[in-house]
């Protein structure tokens, strides 16, 4: 979510060096935060634009009152960079050029 949040328009293999797994293994990330309601696909051309859905709740019964910006809020904090960015108003990620972390590409 946090190589989302820093940059919607990462491919896989950029999600996948950011996280440190391989490819399948970001796809399946990417496939499990879409179906739990968390990230959103759009096609642009031949690429994918993701925005997060800040506003959804976090699952964990603890945690009824917390939404995903929040969690993205407080990693930003305990990372000492801002967790979103490219965050507008209406609870979606917007473009930027910034690219993630360890990604040369």
């Amino acid at each position: 979510m946090l190589c989302v949040a820093r940059n919607p328009d990462s491919r896989v293999r950029d999600i996948a060096d950011f996280v440190g797994v391989t490819e399948r293994a970001a796809h399946t990330l990417v496939s499990d935060l879409r179906e739990a309601g968390y990230l959103e696909r759009q096609r642009i051309g031949i690429r994918n634009h993701y925005e997060l859905r800040l506003e959804a709740p976090l699952s964990d019964p603890g945690l009824d009152a917390r939404r995903l910006g929040d969690l993205l809020d407080l990693l930003g904090q305990m990372a000492g960079d801002p967790a979103r960015p490219n965050v507008a108003s209406g609870g979606v990620t917007t473009s930027s050029a910034t690219r993630p972390r360890g990604s040369g590409r």
